[in-house]
């Protein structure tokens, strides 16, 4: 037995197969998009992680008077405008997990002075008659975030 195609009959196979091909290269173009945003942010949490770990270890670490986390952010910066475009991304990724690892051990810093205030003015021992006091009077009292 013998099939017989005709024109009509290959130029469905050839449009379902041109269907295909777009819907493959859709998903694969989404996966490597997936996989960069996941990369992304293991770098960006792998460095504030890292830098944690260095300032709960050593009390906060200073080069210069500056904060490490600041330095390696402004150097990871730096680094992302002037080298290659390839490795822009991954230098973007490590700024920012430096700088939100300054955000967070800043925002420490003044948590815990601002509970500090609280409770002493809920004691009544220095905390200015039972007055409040605002973060942004705290973080100005604060020079250098430490843990």
């Amino acid at each position: 037995m013998t099939m017989a195609l005709q024109k009509s009959d290959l130029k469905s196979i050839r449009t379902r197969y041109e269907g295909a091909a777009r819907s493959l290269a859709k998903y694969k173009h989404s996966a490597e998009q997936a996989a960069r945003v996941v990369i992304h942010g293991m770098e960006a949490t792998g460095t504030a992680f890292g830098l944690g770990i260095a300032n709960g270890y050593y009390d906060g670490v200073e080069i210069v008077g500056m904060p490490i986390d600041l330095l390696v952010a402004g150097g990871a910066t730096v680094g992302a405008l002037t080298l290659s475009d390839d490795l822009a991304p991954h230098l973007q990724a490590v700024a920012i997990g430096a700088t939100c690892s300054y955000a967070g051990t800043l925002g420490m810093s003044v948590g815990q002075k601002l509970r500090a205030k609280t409770e002493a003015a809920k004691r009544g021992d220095g905390g200015g008659g039972g007055s409040t006091v605002s973060p942004r009077d705290l973080a100005d009292q604060v020079p250098n975030p430490k843990p």
